[in-house]
């Protein structure tokens, strides 16, 4: 079993062997290609399993899958998950974070049963659009008209049982803040078929390069955001020995306490800064 996801006690201690990613002694270049390599030959190999499990509709199974991918990745990528509070569970859950990279991907789904809400243009995207299609991301345009249509079918989605991850800054940053959460889409968890739906607010903060606390400077490495190509921006990030992540998993949130979309809005943002400033300054 791949040593990926490490939990705090209650003291604040890391629980766990902590294991450190070996490759980190190659070379920066060949680590960069290794993992590469390594990335795509796990991709592949569990792509093959993955879809004929998806065909026979074994959703337990090939969220297993897709949750064995994601930590191989974090691990391959040299990232040490340092997780914070407890997952919901059950099942039509939606967790709202806040998204600094597309590294977000791997790291939340190494921890939560869930599927992504993502741009539309992401779709089209090679390699990538193929592989978030395959898992069940839905695709949203970024057209208010559209809002009513794309909260309904989320309501859907929550109503079979799957658990939704959704990005509500509606861009990534760079890591050191968190933008207004749009509300729009808060309107998929309100009471349906006499079901009250769970929202849980969820920090991602990249905290260390090295074991060193992360600077301003550096976060950017793993931030992808603005006009960044992706291509340079993964492949420097591929050169990278390791950091740490925290993920904070915080008090989840009843719609009925917060009166209206826009007011529970403001709850899951309020609560998302507040755990990144914290895991920021080390508190």
């Amino acid at each position: 079993m791949i040593p990926v996801v490490e939990t705090l006690d209650d003291a604040g201690w890391l629980a766990g062997n902590g294991s450190r990613s070996r490759l980190a002694v190659l070379p920066l270049r060949l680590l960069a290609v290794t993992r590469l390599g390594l990335i795509l030959i796990v991709t592949t190999v569990l792509t093959a399993i993955y879809l004929p499990v998806v065909g026979l509709r074994l959703r337990r199974l090939s969220d297993r899958i897709y949750r064995l991918w994601a930590a191989i990745v974090c691990w391959i990528c040299g990232l040490r998950l340092v997780v914070r509070g407890t997952p919901v569970g059950g099942s039509g859950c939606l967790y709202v974070a806040n998204h600094c990279s597309y590294l977000d991907i791997p790291v939340l789904r190494a921890i939560l049963d869930a599927t992504f809400v993502s741009r539309h243009d992401v779709s089209g995207w090679p390699i990538l659009g193929p592989l978030a299609r395959m898992t069940g991301t839905l695709f949203f345009e970024r057209r208010a008209t559209r809002s009513g249509e794309q909260a309904r079918q989320m309501s859907g989605q929550l109503e079979k049982g799957q658990s939704i991850i959704l990005f509500p800054e509606g861009t990534s940053t760079d890591g050191n803040r968190v933008l207004p959460f749009k509300s729009s889409l808060f309107a998929a968890v309100e009471r349906s078929q006499g079901v009250t739906r769970t929202v849980q607010p969820v920090t991602i903060a990249y905290t260390h390069l090295y074991n060193v606390p992360m600077s301003l400077v550096e976060r950017p490495l793993f931030a992808w955001y603005g006009d960044m190509d992706l291509a340079p921006h993964l492949w420097q990030l591929l050169h990278i020995g390791t950091a740490t992540v925290e993920v904070t998993l915080h008090d989840p949130v009843r719609p009925e306490q917060a009166g209206d979309r826009k007011q529970l809005a403001s709850i899951c943002r309020h609560s998302v800064a507040e755990g990144l400033r914290k895991s920021l300054t080390g508190r």
